[in-house]
């Protein structure tokens, strides 16, 4: 795997760590980003707000005439719990629930229990993959959604249209998918 240097966003926070970004990357003057989301659309760090998710009757539909690109967003584990934990515990809730019924429909709830139901900040360790499949096939727009907030005063650049891959290690979590470019920029708010 090759490491690449990975742009800063505008006013994000840093601190020194001397370590990689373990997803691929290593961050500039090898500093690690501290609770946020560091969005990339083709390549290039886009500022909060300007990307976000496309609405779920469209979601994952092509629109003819704009551009689409491939995006990632990457994640520190902390900030991803912290975030997401909510979603979680409900989808872990609904799950255990029709387990509970009879229903066979969850294979990685019974992944979860048979780990002892780990609360999410122990799974990137434990179950990385399982996590990874989760919020890749059944998860896939409450992640965006918690990851990528509407911003009254950004304009929107892009939208978040599919979630393709993603990857989970014990510090940090990665959603990358394609997005496409909105033909002028619209007011989130």
């Amino acid at each position: 795997m090759s490491f690449v240097d990975l742009p800063a966003p505008r006013g994000t926070r840093f601190a020194a760590t001397g370590t990689r970004h373990p997803i691929g990357r290593t961050l500039p003057h090898r500093l690690v980003i501290l609770a946020a989301v560091f969005a990339l659309v083709a390549d290039t760090p886009v500022a909060a707000g300007e990307l976000v998710r496309r609405g779920p009757t469209q979601f994952g539909q092509d629109v003819p005439g704009w551009s689409v690109a491939p995006y990632c967003l990457h994640v520190p584990v902390e900030h991803f719990v912290a975030v997401f934990e909510p979603v979680f515990d409900a989808f872990l809730n609904d799950g255990l629930a029709d387990v509970r019924n009879g229903s066979d429909d969850w294979p990685e709830i019974e992944t979860l229990v048979a780990a002892g139901c780990p609360p999410l900040s122990e799974i990137p360790m434990r179950l990385p993959g399982l996590l990874a499949e989760i919020l890749r096939e059944s998860l896939y727009m409450d992640v965006l959604d918690a990851l990528l907030p509407l911003r009254p005063d950004a304009a929107i650049r892009y939208l978040a249209n599919t979630v393709d891959h993603v990857t989970v290690d014990p510090d940090w979590v990665a959603v990358c998918g394609r997005a496409v470019q909105v033909p002028e920029a619209t007011p989130s708010g």
